[in-house]
């Protein structure tokens, strides 16, 4: 009797394992991975489809919905790319409504109408202003239509997206943090600020602020950040309502000489870019009689906008390219929330663009039914789809030969580039051969791209691992050699 129950517990292994592997099992390390110990509790899955006649090579657990973290990126990378097109640019314009007087008076308000521009003073994106050129170019225009003096209100509209810049599934821990700062309808140096720390040499000494940049943030911090161990790098965590000014910092970040920074998300960007504009204004002799309303209400009769001066990001192109390559989260979001723009006349929110984006899927003939779409970033841990979608879209995007090429450059080349610099890195047969937009979050690791096997073939892949119980590292390395074999075989 004992022996029967052995076999049929045998049989049921062998049919589970035949159901999750559809077809083949021909890739060894990922069997290898499945009989690792340390993965008995850890959700895997894998899709592998040939491009260019869509055959499935190779999937397990590939109907599985899960947690994809930052490879959801794709999805709205290459839905904007399509819809809005890849020389879509935002327009941010500075304008006045009311008359300018004999005397200098501008009787009327001067308004900065934000367009979503994620990347508007942003201090590391190329041909980009920062907010001192911003500030400046905006002064210097008042002063060639004869403004020194506004007697009305200045503001700064954000009104083409909703109020819900942070989405409720969010995690806690992440919303006071810049990767998971607010999407506003008016953004600002990539809504990040700087926070510089002085510290010792030793461990468990408590550190201070030095400074903050960019400066004029209206922010009270409680530091309880103290230094860690040598080579411990940045743990250090913000913790604060978005919409507040108060922050605690807690964690340790590493021992050692000269300062160290980490980054926190601005609150309210339309504010404080506000703020900071009139003080400007106010040292360069242009003064400012405002309202200082917190409704922003428009002076007087409403009267005729007149455009004065507009900021135009760079192409949506290069900043698709920054939102893969390092992961950027405003990005995605904002490219989400501005796609749903010109189809209503609401402000537009997260839910909007998911509609947008999930009819866009419908069109282009993809199954979208183990997908649970909540943001553009991968940021919600509510997020759920199938290595079989990611591996099917990714092939359905490339398909097309002449475009083949231009598709792939949205993608960080492994070893080389963004946030998979590292990942094979030092294998040289592959160099050129593999992009990937990688995800990661607490006991989340993911791949999805593109590979050119050694034959030239080429291949849509997706991987993910949910739960484990372990560093994300040794998940990393175990993928590794799975797309290397992949790469060898194909």
């Amino acid at each position: 009797m004992k022996r029967y129950k052995n076999g049929l517990i045998a049989l049921l292994v062998i049919f589970s394992l035949v159901t999750h592997i559809r077809i083949g099992a021909q890739i060894e390390i990922w069997q290898e991975l499945l009989q690792d110990e340390q993965f008995e509790h850890t959700q895997l899955a894998m899709s592998l489809v040939d491009i260019d006649s869509e055959e499935v090579l190779f999937e397990y657990n590939s109907q599985l919905s899960l947690i994809p973290a930052s490879s959801l990126k794709v999805l709205v990378s290459y839905g904007a790319l399509d819809m809005l097109g890849a020389d879509y640019k935002y327009e941010t314009k500075v304008l006045i409504n009311g008359e300018v007087g004999q005397d200098g008076t501008l009787y009327g308000n001067l308004i900065i109408k934000g367009a979503g521009d994620p990347s508007l003073g942003s201090p590391v994106e190329e041909n980009v202003l920062s907010i001192d050129k911003l500030i400046e170019s905006i002064i210097i225009k008042l002063a060639k239509i004869g403004v020194s003096c506004i007697d009305g209100d200045i503001l700064v509209d954000d009104s083409i997206f909703d109020s819900s810049a942070i989405h409720d599934s969010w995690s806690w821990d992440d919303i006071a943090n810049y990767y998971a700062s607010g999407t506003f309808g008016f953004n600002i140096h990539e809504n990040l600020y700087y926070l510089h720390f002085g510290r010792s040499e030793k461990s468990n000494t408590l550190t201070t602020i030095n400074k903050i940049l960019p400066s004029g943030l209206n922010l009270s911090f409680t530091n309880l950040v103290t230094t860690g161990d040598k080579g411990s790098g940045d743990n250090a965590y913000i913790y604060g309502d978005p919409y507040e000014n108060r922050r605690i910092i807690k964690g340790t970040i590493p021992p050692g000489k000269g300062e160290f920074k980490i980054k926190g998300a601005i609150p309210s960007p339309s504010l404080f870019f506000r703020e900071k504009l009139v003080g400007r204004m106010n040292d360069e002799g242009i003064k400012c009689n405002i309202i200082d309303s917190k409704d922003y209400k428009v002076v007087g009769e409403q009267q005729q906008e007149r455009t004065i001066c507009t900021f135009v990001s760079p192409p949506l192109s290069q900043l698709v390219r920054r939102a893969n390559f390092e992961s950027n989260n405003l990005y995605s979001e904002t490219f989400l929330k501005t796609l749903a723009v010109d189809s209503q006349d609401n402000p537009t929110g997260f839910s909007d663009g998911v509609n947008i984006m999930t009819s866009w899927l419908s069109k282009i003939n993809l199954d979208s039914s183990s997908l649970n779409y909540l943001d553009g970033s991968g940021l919600s841990v509510k997020n759920r789809v199938s290595t079989d979608f990611l591996s099917r879209f990714i092939a359905k995007i490339m398909t097309d030969q002449s475009s083949f090429e231009d598709k792939l450059s949205y993608l960080p080349e492994a070893g080389k580039e963004g946030s998979v610099r590292y990942f094979l890195r030092g294998k040289k047969d592959m160099v050129g051969k593999v992009f990937l937009k990688s995800g990661s979050m607490g006991s989340v690791v993911s791949y999805t791209g593109v590979i050119i096997g050694k034959s030239g073939r080429k291949l849509a892949i997706s991987l993910i691992a949910n739960g484990h119980l372990f560093s994300n590292r040794i998940v990393r390395s175990e993928f590794e050699k799975v797309i290397e074999e992949v790469f060898k075989k194909y």
